[in-house]
């Protein structure tokens, strides 16, 4: 992880929200999608290891998480609350 970590991090621009821009792209989906459905879920499957994880990501992937889950805050609420992956 720490090498996708680094290289993710290469590709996040410092001015802009996401991969492409300030809105959602179909790269965010997939990208972002696995931090809030993996690796930041605590219902997915060994959380305490995603979350020691998590804690090593950089700043800059943080925050990108953050926003992603901030644009997506209708859809994630409204997903069944046993969502799992």
């Amino acid at each position: 992880m720490p090498k996708w970590f680094a290289k993710l991090v290469e590709f996040l621009p410092a001015d802009k929200k996401f991969l492409t821009g300030d809105s959602v792209s179909i790269y965010d989906f997939a990208v972002a999608g696995v931090f809030t459905n993996l690796i930041c879920n605590p219902k997915s499957k060994n959380p305490a290891v995603w979350a020691a994880t998590w804690e090593k990501a950089p700043e800059r992937v943080k925050k990108y998480v953050a926003d992603f889950n901030e644009d997506m805050k209708g859809y994630l609420d409204a997903r069944p609350k046993d969502y799992s992956m």
